[in-house]
């Protein structure tokens, strides 16, 4: 199920760029830190659950970059993918701070998605920071403060 959902997003995002990389530089990132979050998150998690939380961190942008329906998703990988994606889905008329609470207040397997997409994405913006120009900082830092209070909810959800 990893190698067609790779090869799924591959074909939907190919019009994508995360920087000045393929936007599947950010999917197969998110899925490699979401299956070390497993670890520490889910340690004695099934196969069956660790397949549903990479796959739905290779598809968690799916829907909402590329319009792909939750049915499509749940035709073409599973129900569980697709619910995951689903809540995973950020809709424009709910703010970011309720997303979080409604993530955070969901089963473990959007969260660790979640997760480990906000690492990601820290990380990335993080390295970004000193090497932007002056008057792109200051949003830079607000937005690593909004990944740091995310993560932090997620992660207090989860212990």
């Amino acid at each position: 199920m990893d190698k067609k959902a790779r090869a799924y997003v591959t074909e939907k995002h190919k019009a994508q760029k995360y920087g000045d990389k393929p936007y599947t530089y950010h999917l197969f990132g998110v899925a490699h830190r979401a299956a070390e979050l497993i670890e520490e998150y889910l340690p004695n998690a099934s196969l069956a659950d660790r397949e549903v939380i990479v796959c739905s961190a290779l598809l968690h942008d799916v829907s909402e970059d590329c319009g792909v329906s939750i049915s499509e998703l749940s035709a073409e990988f599973s129900p569980k993918i697709a619910s995951c994606v689903s809540a995973l889905t950020h809709a424009p008329t709910v703010s970011y701070h309720d997303y979080i609470l409604a993530i955070r207040s969901g089963p473990v397997h959007p969260r660790i998605v979640k997760m480990a997409d906000l690492d990601f994405n820290s990380r990335h913006t993080a390295a970004s920071v000193d090497t932007c120009p002056p008057e792109k900082r200051k949003e830079l830092r607000h937005r690593l403060e909004k990944y740091r209070l995310a993560r932090t909810l997620l992660h207090e959800s989860c212990v």
